[in-house]
């Protein structure tokens, strides 16, 4: 997802957010558009019970993959 007005100069990865001017990353989102709050298993899961895993490194979002 991209915020208004922003500036996307690379590749936005897939539930990411990315804000401003160049667009930088902000925080992982749900397939419905809500924040998601990984837990210490790299897991979360959005209102309607959809899960996400977040694998690979995740202090580093561009060596990122987020699974549903």
């Amino acid at each position: 997802m991209v915020g208004a007005g922003s500036v996307v100069t690379k590749d936005v990865p897939d539930y990411a957010l990315v804000v401003g001017s160049p667009a930088k990353f902000r925080y992982w989102i749900s397939k419905n558009g809500e924040k998601l709050v990984f837990n210490s298993g790299n897991y979360a899961k959005d209102s309607t019970g959809n899960g996400y895993k977040l694998t690979n490194n995740p202090e580093n979002f561009k060596e990122y993959v987020v699974e549903e």
